[in-house]
């Protein structure tokens, strides 16, 4: 079944009686975790969090000699991440008469069949944001980052995904004997909420 692009109106928006389904998966479950931990930003970019690296793991190979003088000194660096806010918009636009026309129903009419959809404009505003729902939980897992440098550039909201990957690639290249586990995974997505 494919939607209508633009005005729905009387001819393209039919009206059916019987128990409304959807066709979608709408649960989400990670947008409804962060949404309990929400905080306001005053800035579309906000840190994460700071992070510091290790060298690479290693056995020393000191002597009682090579002990008597003091290695070279190792300062660590650390970097500041971020992530952006980003915009998530949806149109509708249904016809007056579309709105007024609520009962009259097309396909099987039984004797006191009654719309699906009692307000058409009620129901395209939920699926909307059903859709911006959906969208939503999409980008905070598969989110790919992106910082707008002028106002016809989108912001792109950094997904956990991306940030598992950055963890696994600072797993292996410390020399951390672990693939990116299941426990891994779970730190970074309650890291990634608590940041919410």
């Amino acid at each position: 079944m494919a939607n209508q692009s633009g005005t729905g109106s009387v001819f393209n928006l039919p009206n059916f009686a019987g128990q409304l389904y959807s066709a979608s998966p709408i649960i989400t479950p990670l947008l409804n975790m962060i949404s309990a931990k929400a905080v306001k930003t005053e800035n579309f970019q906000f840190p994460t969090g700071v992070e510091y690296a290790h060298e690479n793991a290693g056995q020393p190979t000191i002597s009682e000699t090579d002990s008597l003088t003091a290695p070279t000194a190792v300062s660590y660096v650390r970097i500041q991440n971020s992530n952006v806010t980003q915009i998530f918009q949806e149109k509708i636009s249904v016809s007056y008469m579309a709105q007024s026309n609520a009962g009259r129903l097309t396909g099987i009419n039984t004797a006191g069949a009654q719309n699906s959809a009692d307000n058409p404009l009620d129901f395209q505003v939920r699926r909307a944001l059903e859709k911006i729902a959906r969208d939503v939980e999409y980008t905070f897992l598969n989110g790919a980052y992106q910082l707008a440098s002028a106002s016809n550039v989108a912001n792109k909201t950094r997904g956990l995904l991306a940030l598992t990957d950055s963890a696994a690639t600072n797993l292996a290249s410390n020399n951390v004997a672990a693939a990116l586990t299941q426990t891994n995974f779970a730190i970074s997505v309650l890291r990634f909420i608590d940041i919410w």
